[in-house]
């Protein structure tokens, strides 16, 4: 999944037509924002499936996307509020980075080189565009998938001038699956990220910059249109 700078980079590209279509209003609204783009993240592990509204029938999954129904059913009615609009714009780019961008980048395949999705069959990951076969869990190794995200942040970092947001005080009320303390333990890792992100400005090697970028636009256009904006 994309990891918090990214999450705060899409932000970045919605903040401005969210604030001219009055969504958000002010420097609050747009930290409740931030802060509903982090909220999911603030939950670990098996705690993800409730904080990213995973769907029963996929856990079996290596890449689980979120089910957007299941939120849509239990939050319909507080979607266009700053916070819950932060959280689903978090997971709207959670689905598409694993349905979509993924499979444009890699496969997972079995020890017969067939392609697969169950996490328990999967023993290599064929990386499309650089044609290499890399066992999976080499490729989850800060060598490949993981190290390409410590290389990305300072790029994302730069470009989109990320910055790291203050908690609001009563930010997670109203959302069962998260908590406001848990999130200032992640204002404390952002913070160290974009202290230390800039020795880490080296080429990506399972991503390509220029397709990270277009994946933010395209989501940010199609969460816009989900909006109905």
């Amino acid at each position: 999944m994309p990891g918090y700078i990214m999450h705060l980079a899409e932000g970045r590209l919605l903040e401005e037509a969210l604030c001219d279509r009055g969504f958000l209003k002010g420097e609050r609204d747009l930290s409740l924002f931030q802060d509903g783009l982090l909220l999911p993240d603030t939950k670990r592990k098996k705690e993800k499936i409730t904080s990213h509204f995973w769907n029963e029938k996929d856990l079996t999954r290596l890449a689980i996307p979120p089910d957007l129904e299941l939120f849509y059913e239990k939050y319909r009615e507080k979607l266009h509020t700053p916070v819950f609009l932060g959280y689903w714009a978090h997971l709207h780019l959670d689905r598409i980075f694993v349905t979509e961008f993924w499979p444009e980048n890699f496969q997972f395949l079995d020890d017969t080189g067939k392609e697969q999705v169950l996490g328990d069959r999967i023993r290599k990951v064929y990386l499309l565009k650089q044609k290499i076969t890399v066992p999976v869990q080499e490729f989850y190794s800060g060598a490949w998938y993981y190290g390409d995200y410590s290389r990305m942040n300072a790029r994302f970092i730069e470009k989109y001038d990320i910055r790291v947001p203050d908690v609001v005080s009563g930010c997670a009320d109203g959302i069962a699956e998260a908590e406001e303390e848990d999130l200032h333990t992640v204002r404390q890792e952002l913070l160290e990220l974009c202290r230390t992100s800039g020795k880490e400005k080296h080429s990506l090697k399972v991503f390509s910059p220029e397709d990270l970028d277009e994946l933010l636009k395209k989501t940010a256009a199609e969460f816009l249109q989900l909006l109905g904006t």
